[in-house]
């Protein structure tokens, strides 16, 4: 004989909840045995300074030359704990999003 029990869990949305584009992860197994992701951005800079050349007559912008310290800047945009088992259902879920992604596309 099975005992089967349920539990209601009540959902909501922190107030200030932040949403990232995430172009990938980087991390590994930390110190007290759950997964350690660095989620980052690869963002181009913004220009440190630039110069524009502008038309004395209509004002229109003739040239606009900026100045970029790099070309491209990985940015992490937060760092994510995982146990092991959370990290194991994740995974599923996360296989399961992309399978059906992939029967859209179709």
């Amino acid at each position: 004989m099975e005992d089967k029990g349920s539990v209601t869990i009540s959902v909501r949305q922190a107030e200030q909840t932040p949403t990232y584009y995430v172009h990938g992860a980087w991390g590994g197994i930390g110190p007290r045995g759950e997964i350690v992701a660095y989620l980052y951005q690869d963002v181009q800079p913004f220009p440190t300074q630039f110069n524009l050349e502008v038309d004395k007559t209509t004002g229109l912008v003739l040239k606009d030359e900026g100045s970029n310290p790099s070309p491209l800047e990985r940015v992490v945009v937060a760092k994510l704990l995982i146990p092991g088992q959370v990290a194991e259902g994740l995974a599923e879920w996360l296989k399961d999003k992309v399978a059906a992604l992939s029967s859209i596309k179709k």
